[in-house]
């Protein structure tokens, strides 16, 4: 092979590693392994931009430094497609400013909501209960006490689930909040949640007038 040459095919995708700083691997069972944050800085070279900014909102939840993370993706950025621009994209986006919401669920119907002529939503709002308990709502107009819960299976399906929605639901309409509760189904008809939030936060000003 000619010196500085590589071989190409059409149907292979080369990635091309300058090699690793140690600052950005730590060891797992003696294996040197890449950090969260150089891994959220060059995934962007494999997978698409919701994959990078669901791993990112994760690592976020798990308490990972959101400076270090930045720092790390300045620091490892490269003209071409090392993934580093779109980690870069992410963190420098206003509609991401604020609390990281539970789940991509709730990051895609915010990113909805939050592209349209509609007052900004407050994510993962909390509300003291009459009960004495606390709550959050996934995405909340608090001036006007309506929120949106976003009804995944995973937390929301079953019987344990359904009574303790139920339960919270309750207490948050004797609080004087309204829920209405978004399916993955309707998240896909952006007109149709748009719609929706529209005529809820209409109706509801109305009565708050």
């Amino acid at each position: 092979m000619t010196r500085g040459r590589y071989p190409t095919r059409d149907e292979v995708i080369v990635h091309r590693w300058m090699g690793p700083d140690p600052h950005d691997y730590t060891e797992v069972d003696s294996v040197a392994t890449s950090g969260v944050a150089s891994t959220l800085a060059r995934l962007g070279a494999v997978v698409p931009q919701p994959q990078v900014e669901q791993a990112l909102d994760d690592a976020l939840r798990r308490g990972y430094s959101l400076k270090w993370i930045e720092q790390t993706a300045e620091r490892l950025h490269r003209p071409g497609p090392s993934g580093t621009g779109i980690l870069l994209r992410l963190l420098r986006d206003p509609g991401r400013l604020g609390t990281t919401p539970d789940s991509i669920f709730e990051r895609m119907a915010a990113r909805i909501l939050n592209a349209a002529d509609l007052p900004p939503p407050a994510l993962q709002h909390p509300v003291r209960l009459p009960n004495g308990k606390s709550a959050r709502i996934d995405i909340a107009w608090p001036s006007v006490k309506w929120g949106i819960e976003c009804h995944s299976r995973k937390y929301h399906f079953g019987a344990s689930n359904t009574a303790a929605d139920h339960d919270r639901d309750h207490q948050l309409a004797m609080a004087g909040w309204q829920i209405t509760y978004l399916t993955w189904h309707q998240l896909q008809d952006s007109d149709y949640v748009l719609e929706l939030a529209r005529s809820m936060l209409d109706q509801r000003g109305r009565r708050s007038a």
